[in-house]
């Protein structure tokens, strides 16, 4: 336990770092703010549901966080020597929120709005950087197409989210290599691409693989062996 004084001096001395903490932590909001945008967009789209209550609080919790945090970054900038101490503080009761609100944003859509989406396009999404998570992948059972164009930030199709355990999810990420419905997928224009899948999915009735614009992808996780199951396959860096 600190006593007042060092703590004090700890968020004094701290501000700067405190803020690179929050600045990390709020850009991982905003993406995953982004990512739910997206999803809800399409799946409404298609379905014609109405917007449900709890995800459309934890929306707009999110626009009132990343306001706080823009009239906060404000305040730093303009800070006084003796308000040093107590910005650090409001600092890192704010990275605290943000953490929280982000970790609440993982079961913030319903667990079966995508169980009927046959088709999953997405262009121009400049902040997203994965796709889906094997959690996410198992609801997608009648998932054919999957088109992903012009995404500068995607690293990952699919991707552990950190709030996935690996002994939560151990049995039902084994079920996620089996994708029998998957027919068609397009990747174009992802820079930062590194990784469809980090196991092997298998995809029966996969036909068609096309990719262009993504120096960084190296590796096709897909069984049966794409040479030998798959009809066309147009790969071009």
């Amino acid at each position: 336990m600190l006593d007042p004084i060092a703590k004090y001096f700890k968020y004094h001395r701290g501000v700067k770092k405190y803020m690179m903490i929050l600045h990390k932590k709020l850009e991982e909001l905003k993406c995953r703010k982004d990512d739910i945008e997206s999803r809800l967009n399409i799946d409404l789209l298609q379905s014609g549901k109405t917007l449900k209550k709890e995800v459309q609080l934890w929306l707009d919790g999110a626009c009132k966080i990343i306001s706080q945090v823009d009239s906060l970054s404000k305040e730093v900038g303009d800070m006084k020597y003796l308000s040093r101490a107590r910005l650090g503080k409001k600092i890192t009761v704010t990275i605290k929120v943000v953490d929280e609100h982000h970790r609440k944003g993982a079961a913030a859509l319903p667990k079966d709005m995508f169980s009927n989406l046959k088709s999953f396009r997405i262009h121009q999404c400049p902040n997203i950087k994965r796709l889906f998570t094997p959690g996410l992948l198992l609801q997608l059972h009648s998932l054919s197409v999957i088109e992903v164009t012009f995404c500068p930030q995607m690293k990952d199709i699919i991707a552990e989210d950190n709030d996935e355990s690996i002994e939560n999810h151990s049995i039902d990420m084994k079920k996620t290599t089996n994708h029998p419905m998957l027919r068609h997928l397009v990747l174009c224009e992802l820079p930062k691409l590194k990784s469809i899948y980090t196991q092997t999915l298998h995809c029966d009735s996969l036909q068609v693989i096309e990719v262009f614009g993504c120096p960084r992808l190296n590796r096709i996780p897909f069984s049966p062996s794409p040479e030998h199951m798959i009809k066309g396959v147009i790969s071009s860096h």
